[in-house]
């Protein structure tokens, strides 16, 4: 026990001893860390101050150069300031002498404006005076003068612009009618339509005709057209008509019958009706070709019907589809010289005689029923106008009817493109000769150059040159009133005066 009690208290002896020595090592470190830090306090402290009065310094040196600056740069601004409160001084001087020359002026001005109107009442007083005339009818007298006489310089000067303006005009229109010709190398559009029906003999001829003809009389009554035995070929069966379609069915009528035994009025109701039912069929197929050249879609039977007639339809003698056809491409030609749209120029010009399908069965000109027609299956105004305007049924729009209008007097007046009878080839010549002979004043008129133009002859002592130009319109629109024609005529007035006298030696 007491072995253990003095090792316990050695060790605590030992422990004493060496907390002690550690303890003092320990207070040894941190009197020396303590040393260093107030060493390094210090040190910092003197480079902050040395920095402060380093700082305090440079900005005493700006400072000191800001008070040298502004002592430098008041005096300046003193001189400029006392400068620009001179100039403005000079400035407001000169602005009150501007406005007492203004004043001046007005005043001025106001005299001569009084002056003036003092001077024009007593000229017009003056004028009164010696005129008898009141202010109004002086002022009436003098605004007449003036019209009269600037009416006279603006009709000189719009004389002569006219003139130039017309030669320009007429060689643009000739190169570009030149162009139109050149580029359309179709054969003339005449009609060669066959109108003969070869049978086997002339007693096949008289048996279809039956007996005293009256076979060819009862078609020649339900289709509307002419049946002739040809004197020369007795075979040869002439079928005309007013109406071709019909003639062709007519023609197709014979031709099958030549193929009964036996022919009577019933029998050629059914043959009449099996042919008419073939052409309306032939008709449409023709009109769907039709359709597929001008690249329109339109399957209406009758719309196709119609526009195959067109091959059945004549002018003159002048095919009206060929002729709707050379219409369309010179239209087209026609708006691209012109910058319209080339497409509708087309149409318009190809659809412009449609009518011509349906005025042979219809009551009413082709022009309105072209017109009423188109518009019906569903074509838009730049397409039907010019149907409805080509013959001036109604005032011309558009410009696309203008070219219409052209385009179809180069196709109607190509030449070959129309033929005439002599029938009406001396009927055209009478009635010109007539009509001009009928007008007062004058002395003879003769037809001339083919019938397309009539020379007239006037007295020279009942007109002038503006009766001239009166006379041959009125000539010209009566012409166009009462005859029929193809192409255009050429109205010529010619007034001539002879002056005669003689010299005699007594």
């Amino acid at each position: 026990m007491t072995i253990y009690f003095i090792v316990a208290l050695g060790g605590v002896i030992i422990g004493a001893l060496t907390g002690a020595t550690y303890l003092k090592s320990k207070s040894k470190s941190i009197l020396s860390q303590q040393n260093n830090i107030l060493e390094n306090a210090e040190q910092r402290a003197k480079q902050l101050l040395t920095e402060a009065e380093e700082e305090l310094t440079y900005t005493r040196n700006i400072i000191q150069d800001i008070e040298k600056d502004y002592t430098n740069l008041v005096p300046s601004l003193e001189n400029r300031i006392q400068n620009k409160e001179v100039f403005l001084s000079k400035r407001d001087e000169k602005l009150e002498s501007i406005q007492t020359k203004i004043s001046q002026a007005d005043q001025e001005i106001n005299q001569s404006d009084q002056k003036y109107h003092q001077i024009n009442s007593e000229i017009i007083d003056q004028l009164c005076e010696k005129t008898t005339l009141n202010l109004e009818e002086v002022k009436e007298e003098i605004q007449k003068d003036l019209q009269k006489e600037f009416q006279l310089h603006f009709s000189k000067e719009s004389q002569t612009y006219l003139e130039l303006l017309e030669d320009i005009s007429i060689k643009k229109a000739q190169e570009d009618l030149k162009v139109v010709m050149q580029k359309y190398t179709e054969p003339s559009s005449t009609d060669r339509l066959d109108k003969f029906v070869e049978l086997m003999s002339p007693k096949e001829a008289l048996r279809i005709g039956g007996k005293d003809l009256e076979n060819f009389e009862y078609i020649k009554e339900k289709l509307d057209v002419d049946i002739d035995i040809d004197e020369v070929e007795p075979n040869m069966l002439r079928v005309s008509g007013f109406i071709l379609w019909k003639q062709e069915i007519a023609k197709s009528t014979i031709d099958k019958l030549a193929h009964l035994s036996h022919i009577d009025t019933a029998i050629i109701d059914k043959v009449i009706q099996q042919s008419t039912k073939e052409m309306d069929l032939h008709l449409q197929k023709i009109g769907q070709e039709i359709a597929q050249d001008i690249d329109i879609e339109n399957k209406d039977p009758e719309f196709l019907k119609v526009l195959g007639r067109l091959q059945y339809r004549t002018s003159y003698g002048q095919n009206i589809l060929f002729h709707s056809f050379e219409v369309g491409f010179f239209s087209q030609i026609l708006a691209n010289l012109l910058g319209e749209d080339p497409r509708e120029a087309f149409l318009a010009g190809f659809f412009h005689d449609v009518g011509k399908a349906l005025d042979q069965e219809k009551e009413g000109t082709h022009d309105l029923l072209g017109k009423e027609f188109l518009e019906a299956h569903g074509f838009d105004y730049q397409i039907y106008h010019p149907a409805h305007s080509h013959h001036y049924l109604v005032p011309v729009e558009t410009t696309i009817g203008e070219i219409v209008i052209i385009a179809d007097k180069i196709s109607a007046g190509r030449p070959g493109a129309r033929a005439e009878s002599a029938e009406m080839y001396y009927e055209r010549v009478k009635g010109l000769e007539r009509i001009a002979n009928e007008q007062e004043g004058v002395r003879k008129a003769y037809a001339i150059s083919a019938g397309r133009e009539i020379r007239t002859f006037i007295d020279e002592n009942k007109f002038n040159d503006a009766d001239m130009e009166k006379l041959a319109q009125k000539i010209a629109h009566q012409v166009e009133e009462e005859l029929t024609y193809p192409g255009q005529i050429k109205v010529n007035i010619i007034r001539s005066l002879k002056s005669t006298d003689y010299a005699n030696k007594k």
